[in-house]
Formats: structure tokens, C-alpha cells, sequence
């Protein structure tokens, strides 16, 4: 796991795109656990109930008038 950090420390974008198709893997498979071994089906559900993204999107409540001039301009 260190490896994968100390490899991917200055390009996030494509650490992110990476742990986002980890998960995508991990979650096809926590299907065919499911759906293949019910001793198993309560594990494979936490699994699969792990959010496949995760994103910070900020609100913006208002314009500054020169955000707005430039918007009329646009």
C-alpha cells in the first residue's frame, strides 16, 4: 500500500481514477460473492453499500459583481 501512495503522490487525478476502477472491481466481485456463497451475503452487503464516488462540491450562494460584469460580457 505504501507503494501505491508514494508512487501516486503528485498526480491525484489519476490516483483518484485509479481507486475509483479499484472499487469498481471490488464491487463486481462482492456481487458474485453474494450471489454465489450466501454464508457470505452479509459481508458481500457492507461491501457493496460503499459509495462508488466520493465529492466535494461546494455551493456557491452568490456572485461578486465582477463575476456577474463578466458573465453580461461573456
Amino acid at each position: 500500500m505504501f507503494s501505491l501512495f508514494s508512487r501516486t503522490r503528485g498526480e491525484p487525478e489519476q490516483f483518484r481514477r485509479h481507486a475509483q476502477r479499484q472499487l469498481g472491481r471490488d464491487r463486481s466481485f462482492f456481487h458474485h460473492v453474494a450471489a454465489a456463497d450466501p454464508a457470505s451475503f452479509g459481508v458481500a452487503q457492507r461491501v457493496l453499500t460503499i459509495p462508488i464516488k466520493r465529492t466535494h462540491i461546494e455551493a456557491i450562494y452568490h456572485l461578486t459583481k465582477a463575476e456577474v460584469d463578466i458573465l453580461i460580457a461573456a
